[in-house]
């Protein structure tokens, strides 16, 4: 195992490696990066590259990043060549819950999650040959699952807001699934499922606040332009 681990200033954090001695090949290149605060909380990681060959999480131009205050992630990788791509960044300036991810990959699957934001969290489980999963979080205090199983497929899932919670599980072959969901603050009713071969799906949800007061508004009183709940000016 080759592991490069640099940090800027003076950070709490704390890097747990599992290691063997059939895990040959494998790579860990790491930057953690934390202002200098009394009591501060720095960030953590935990990674297990026991039962895997020739995997790389980072690379020398792109290491995994952490930074900002208590962010934490778990990464565990079994099998041949997976290669892992991880940025969380929390630049709340109070001591704040930052991000917190859990990846495990199997199989020489690929995965790649990025956290912008504080109390994101994430957790990804992946396994298949050629099967990449991409996470993105870009907002506060999204919950977010990705399960994906199959084989030269990609899996992605995004949250664009706030206060989102959602899963994707996707069974793929030769495909591509991407699930978006945007806006703030809700929950759907169910796991979105995708049974896919030889074919690309593409699933968006959002949750649009519409102003129902002076101007455009859906609603059920004022003045409108078709149908009983149809678009148009709602004057209240």
């Amino acid at each position: 195992m080759r592991c490069m681990r640099r940090q800027h200033f003076l950070v709490p954090a704390l890097v747990l490696l599992s290691g063997a001695a059939s895990a040959d090949g494998n790579k860990l290149y790491l930057l953690q990066s934390s202002p200098h605060q009394d009591g501060s909380y720095g960030n953590q990681i935990e990674i297990d590259q026991t039962n895997s060959l020739y995997s790389e999480l980072g690379s020398d131009q792109e290491p995994l990043v952490q930074e900002g205050l208590a962010n934490n992630a778990k990464i565990t990788v079994e099998g041949y060549g997976s290669q892992i791509a991880l940025s969380q960044t929390n630049k709340a300036k109070e001591n704040t819950d930052g991000n917190t991810a859990e990846i495990m990959v199997y199989n020489g699957a690929n995965a790649s999650l990025t956290q912008n934001g504080i109390q994101n969290d994430a957790y990804i489980n992946l396994d298949g040959q050629n099967l990449t999963g991409t996470m993105l979080q870009d907002g506060d205090r999204n919950t977010g699952r990705l399960l994906a199983y199959g084989t030269n497929a990609t899996a992605t899932m995004s949250q664009e807001g706030n206060d989102l919670t959602g899963e994707l599980q996707a069974w793929a072959l030769n495909s591509v699934v991407l699930y978006r969901m945007a806006g703030d603050g809700f929950t759907p009713a169910a796991p979105v499922r995708v049974l896919v071969f030889d074919r690309d799906v593409s699933i968006t949800q959002t949750n649009v606040y519409a102003n129902s007061n002076n101007g455009n508004s859906n609603g059920n009183n004022g003045n409108r332009g078709e149908g009983n709940n149809g678009n148009g000016n709602g004057n209240q």
